[in-house]
């Protein structure tokens, strides 16, 4: 099949839960068909992977994302700007030339914002899939609730609710033949809301890598994210306040790795007060780091969708450590597969007793992997989303 493919960010390096999930279906959708990308990047030294992604794309275009003071206003009066930011009248173009050269079988959008991309003809004149990853709106609204600058607030707020109001519109108005979605949770708010869209459940997956079994304990607690993503920037100065802060003086050499790409100068300023507290932002490979961990925390308080880095840390085996949001829209239990727990004083507990006694919670580590095996291998998850384009296309033949 022709897949023209719309992104609202380079999915490389795959070093966010984002773009991990969009490289991933990327890679296994393109063995079978072929995929025309249509990328907005955030700086021109994106273009530099462009080779790493002809590996699986037949065409790549990129788009920069204009960020000077004009454009932002401009942009912010056409629409709330996390969407705006991101329409682009040239790729709007490039869409058009493309769909005129040869037969297109799916056009398919990672995020609503890319639909603004797309002009209603083109919409519906074509096969539509939206993956949705998560209910942007309700993220945005989440953080405004627990932002403590009086501007920052009254801005999120505003643009909560214009983004609900852009997707409400897409969502009712728009011809799109599928959603898909990560979490479950989304998956049940989105049909409540809108029962007649066609939906289908397309949860993050996991490659399945090898444990490599520590042989001393060292102490050290891992947690990775995008770190300019709000809920993870909110999270992790939670749990250094909350927790981190008493944990360090019960054990000294207990060090926090804070792994992820754009960490701001707030960020960096507020964990320089302790010692132990390595902010690497972005880094090429996780691996090592998950190698040096002991414990995996996800002091996630607001955000949606499942995380790519509960699966991940699950993958290698780690003992992980979440808030209930962290797990939300999976079928991963406390006390079986992991610890969950709201309350900063059983978080601080279940760090501690992980670090200094982790054969208490061995069993646990064992069950989760066991479960990703069987549910949430990117084949598994990629072979049923392949089925539900078949139902859609009416025939097989496109596939192997």
């Amino acid at each position: 099949m022709k897949l023209i493919w719309l992104l609202p960010d380079i999915p490389y390096p795959a070093n966010t839960g984002g773009r991990i999930a969009m490289l991933k279906r990327i890679e296994y959708l393109s063995k079978n068909n072929d995929i025309y990308l249509f990328c907005v990047i955030d700086n021109e030294d994106d273009i530099k992977y462009k080779s790493e992604l002809e590996k699986y794309c037949k065409k790549i275009f990129f788009y920069l994302r204009k960020k000077n003071i004009i454009s932002k206003i401009q942009k912010i009066i056409l629409g709330p700007y996390i969407a705006s930011s991101r329409w682009n009248c040239q790729l709007k173009k490039d869409i058009q030339k493309e769909l005129t050269r040869e037969h297109t079988d799916f056009i398919i959008i990672d995020f609503p914002q890319m639909l603004g991309n797309l002009n209603d003809k083109i919409i519906n004149k074509h096969k539509i899939i939206l993956n949705q990853h998560n209910i942007e709106w309700k993220t945005l609204l989440a953080f405004a609730k627990t932002i403590n600058s009086p501007i920052k607030k009254i801005i999120y707020y505003i643009e909560s609710y214009r983004l609900k109001h852009l997707e409400y519109y897409y969502y009712s108005n728009k011809n799109i033949n599928l959603y898909t979605f990560v979490s479950s949770e989304d998956e049940k708010y989105f049909k409540t809301e809108f029962p007649l869209n066609k939906t289908l459940l397309s949860p993050i997956g996991s490659e399945i890598p090898k444990v490599v079994k520590k042989e001393h304990p060292t102490k050290n607690i891992l947690f990775v994210g995008k770190m300019s993503y709000l809920p993870n920037i909110e999270g992790i100065r939670w749990f250094i306040e909350k927790i981190f802060s008493q944990l360090s003086l019960k054990l000294p050499d207990c060090k926090l790795y804070i792994v992820g790409k754009d960490p701001d100068d707030n960020l960096k300023s507020f964990a320089a007060k302790h010692k132990n507290i390595i902010i690497t932002g972005t880094v090429e490979n996780v691996e090592e780091y998950y190698e040096l961990a002991d414990i995996v925390i996800l002091p996630l308080l607001n955000g949606g969708g499942v995380k790519v880095k509960l699966l991940e840390a699950l993958s290698y085996g780690k003992i992980v450590i979440s808030t209930s949001k962290g797990v939300e829209g999976t079928n991963f239990q406390d006390q079986i597969d992991l610890l969950i727990t709201n309350d900063k004083n059983k978080f601080y507990q279940y760090c501690y007793d992980s670090i200094t006694n982790p054969n208490k919670y061995i069993k646990l580590p064992l069950s989760a992997r066991k479960k990703i095996e069987q549910e949430y291998t990117w084949k598994a998850i990629m072979d049923n989303y392949e089925k539900a384009i078949k139902k859609l296309i009416g025939t097989i033949k496109y596939f192997v």
